[in-house]
């Protein structure tokens, strides 16, 4: 038997085996099937990516060319807003007739005053605003100067050029070669200013903005620029001159529009073609190519003979591209727009397709071939079952049983199979129903938020909006969700709203912009506004954020006038007030504190210590201490007086409180500080008498002391105030037991003595102690005490009669005086 019937019958023996052929043939078929299916798939993949991409880049070359539209159109507006304001319809008359009253050799003089004398270096020239030769055309210069030069550089323009009837240009903002020539006769006479100029009068009746295509412009270092004119009228509407706008060198802004890297991939670019086919815009892949490169390619004549569509060609790189084109009308002036991608790298993702399709083409000859093998066994039955169980599956029903567990083990790895695509299904079920609810609670939160979000598509359609938002812009929620929407509708400068709409879509985000609306129900609003270029739902849109700040503006501004009027505090009030820092700079200061360092003003004192400022010195400035001891904690505040350093023999007084910020700590100490000399003055007056008073005392105490008589002193509510030793010794009491003391009363007077008012009476007439009248009888103590009150009575009374009332007082106490000798 020869080795290939060998061969043969082993392979025949096999061949006839349900458990071999069936696998091998299975696997073949899908093979085949394999191939077929992924020839297939390839070249729908294929055609889909290439349509895709086409799609992509009609969308980016229509989105470009309204980024280049509206770039153009917003300073065509500038232009237009500038020829109506003072400064143009004024600015070229008076400009012009500065210049024209000038000499050659004072034209001269002033041209190079501002331009090789310009002290700044060329780049910069516009920022000298007086060139200091006191000339008329100066004096006007430095008026109009600064307004044109703020619209130049808040407005990405590169120059402003005023040209008078003439053609005299008599301002430039940059000051180049071009100021001071004439756009008539001079060397630029056939460059594109003078060109333009002459366009511009042309359609000056009424006035109209044309623009010149890109060229190279001689005073700008022969760069490419883009210009446009308007005539300029002035207030009776007369033609005064031209104003022109330069509004691009290098095609810098043309190329900013163009090529934004948003969705151009790896090798993806906009380009902007001529009518002549040379590039109007720098490659994103290399610069300097404006009015260099020439595209002479299918795509931009097309393009350019005003057609527009989308194909697979060849660019000028010889590359094989996907190229959408259109030309674009802009002023009397065209253009091609060719967005652009390498075919290669739209393809790049089918050959990972293929890759995937030969590792699951082997995959699948293995699970293939093994599950073929396991079929042969035990085919129909299983096969029916797990047909019905399918069936049930995709209709739905997942309560379906997978009941597989018979002892063969093909028919166990079916069931399991089919267990494991229900568990499948039924965890991507609840996975969507998970979704649904997530979204449902995003857009829940969103509602929720009390910022307002809005979300637009690139064609101004509103996507979403949640509830504070529709309630902001005063819409409806349900009905304002697929309008046509712009902020330029309802912004009060459309301006500033225009402004930020180019911006978001050149640079894909504007950062808390402020912009003020009117809203119907509400009036005017104030918006602080966020944009970000983000994806909605599979298309490119806008993520808007904003809330309304309307309330917050008025509370600035109240703020503002709070401090406007602590500011005229501090400036009027006579005290030192000042607050510093934790390193013990002034942080405010009163003016008089400046006045008495010497200082012109208060604001001179902000951010520097005491020490610095102190007029004799550093090493002689006051300790901080009690500053110090506050911000340290070892302090809740202090008080001290003393006398001023500044000034001799005066005294103030400073009081010191801590400030505490949000969370309790110390951020700053409060100090006012007042002149306290003539408290001190008035103090030192007040205690001086008090001292000669008590001196006064001291001597009246004792010459009553010393007294040979007894004495008593009693206050007008009869309580003994003062009794001296002579009167202790004749009652027999100390000082301490009589003073405080009341006198007695006239029942105890009464019971001692009959006539003892009398007596007392007579006593105050003599000025002598009521004792007197008792010394030569027995008396007992209490005695001793009212006859010392009453002496001191009857002289309290004597003191109180005229000398018309003491005579018959004499004659009566000479009459007692007679009895009591008797």
């Amino acid at each position: 038997m020869s080795d290939t019937q060998r061969r043969n019958g082993i392979f025949g023996k096999y061949w006839n085996q349900l458990s071999f052929r069936f696998p091998i043939l299975i696997v073949v078929f899908s093979v085949l099937v394999g191939l077929t299916v992924g020839a297939i798939a390839l070249y729908v993949a294929n055609r889909g990516l290439i349509d895709s991409y086409k799609e992509n880049m009609v969308v980016l070359r229509n989105e470009r060319s309204r980024a280049i539209t509206t770039e153009i159109e917003t300073k065509r507006r500038l232009l237009e807003t500038f020829a109506h304001a003072p400064v143009g319809m004024n600015g070229v008359s008076e400009f012009g007739k500065a210049f024209r009253a000038l000499d050659a050799a004072g034209r001269t003089a002033v041209i190079k005053a501002y331009t090789d004398d310009n002290r700044f270096p060329r780049e910069n020239r516009i920022a000298l605003t007086d060139a200091g030769d006191a000339s008329a055309y100066t004096q006007v210069h430095k008026t109009a100067h600064r307004p044109i030069s703020y619209i130049v550089q808040l407005n990405n323009l590169y120059d402003i050029l005023l040209v008078d009837l003439e053609g005299n240009v008599v301002y430039t903002a940059k000051k180049e070669s071009d100021f001071g020539t004439n756009l008539l006769q001079g060397p630029l006479r056939d460059e594109l200013a003078g060109d333009l100029f002459r366009k511009a009068l042309a359609n000056a009746s009424p006035p109209e903005t044309v623009m010149a295509d890109l060229r190279r412009y001689p005073p700008s270092d022969n760069k490419p620029t883009l210009m446009m004119a308007r005539a300029l009228q002035d207030a009776a509407g007369e033609i005064t001159g031209v104003a022109i706008f330069q509004i691009d060198v290098s095609s810098e802004v043309l190329s900013a529009a163009a090529n934004n890297t948003l969705n151009l991939g790896e090798t993806g670019e906009v380009q902007l073609v001529g009518e002549d086919l040379l590039l109007r815009s720098d490659s994103r892949f290399a610069k300097g190519m404006a009015l260099e490169k020439k595209i002479d390619t299918y795509s931009p004549k097309r393009a350019i003979a005003g057609f527009e569509g989308v194909e697979t060609t060849i660019d000028f790189r010889g590359h094989e591209v996907v190229s959408a084109y259109a030309p674009l009308d802009i002023m009397g002036v065209r253009w091609a727009v060719i967005a652009k991608i390498d075919l290669a790298e739209v393809q790049a993702p089918i050959r990972k397709i293929a890759v995937l399709l030969v590792v699951g083409a082997i995959g699948s000859i293995i699970v293939i071939g093994s599950i073929g093998y396991a079929v042969t066994r035990s085919v129909s039955q299983p096969l029916k079952s797990a047909i019905a169980v399918m069936d049930q599956l995709t209709a739905g029903n997942h309560s379906v049983e997978v009941a597989f567990d018979k002892n063969f083990q093909e028919i166990r790895a079916i069931g399991t199979g089919l267990r494991a695509f229900k568990d499948g299904l039924i965890k991507t079920n609840t996975l969507i129903s998970e979704v649904q609810q997530g979204q449902e609670r995003l857009a829940n939160l969103l509602d929720s938020s009390p910022t307002g979000i809005l979300v637009l598509s690139s064609d101004n359609e509103v996507l979403f909006v949640n509830d504070p938002g529709a309630s902001i812009l005063g819409r409806q929620k349900a009905a304002f969700v697929g309008e046509t929407f712009s902020f330029a509708d309802i912004a009060i400068a459309e301006f500033e709203a225009t402004r930020m709409i180019i911006a978001a879509r050149r640079d894909g985000f504007v950062k808390e912009a402020q912009l003020a609306i009117r809203v119907s129900e509400k009036g005017d609003v104030t918006l602080s506004l966020s944009v970000r270029r983000t994806t909605y739902k599979g298309k490119e849109a806008y993520l808007i954020w904003f809330n309304d700040i309307t309330e917050t503006l008025r509370a600035n501004k109240e703020l503002n006038e709070l401090s406007t009027r602590f500011i005229a505090l501090l400036e009027n009030t006579p005290d030192l007030i000042s607050i510093k820092d934790r390193n013990l700079r002034y942080l405010v200061a009163s003016q008089s504190l400046a006045n008495s360092f010497g200082v012109r003003s208060w604001r001179d004192l902000i951010g520097k210590t005491q020490s610095a400022v102190w007029p004799m010195g550093p090493d002689k400035a006051p300790s901080e201490r009690g500053v110090e001891d506050i911000f340290a904690g070892k302090s809740d505040g202090s008080y001290e007086e003393r006398e001023t350093l500044l000034t001799p023999g005066h005294w103030i007084a400073t009081t010191r409180a801590p400030i505490r910020d949000e969370r309790g700590a110390v951020s700053g100490v409060i100090a006012i500080t007042r002149d306290t000399t003539e408290s001190k003055r008035l103090q030192s007056e007040v205690e001086k008498a008090l001292a000669e008073a008590k001196g006064e005392r001291a001597r009246t105490d004792a010459i009553l002391a010393g007294a040979p008589d007894p004495i008593i002193i009693v206050r007008s509510d009869s309580v003994i105030e003062y009794v001296n030793d002579q009167l202790t010794k004749v009652l027999g009491y100390t000082p301490a037991e009589i003073v405080g003391q009341r006198t007695v009363s006239n029942v105890e007077r009464g019971a001692v003595y009959t006539g003892l008012e009398t007596l007392e009476q007579i006593a105050k007439l003599l000025g002598v102690p009521m004792i007197y009248f008792f010394d030569g009888v027995e008396h007992s103590r209490a005695l001793k005490l009212s006859q010392a009150v009453t002496q001191t009575q009857a002289k309290a009374l004597i003191d109180k009669l005229s000398k018309s009332q003491l005579l018959p007082v004499i004659s009566m106490l000479e009459r007692l005086a007679e009895q009591s000798s008797k």
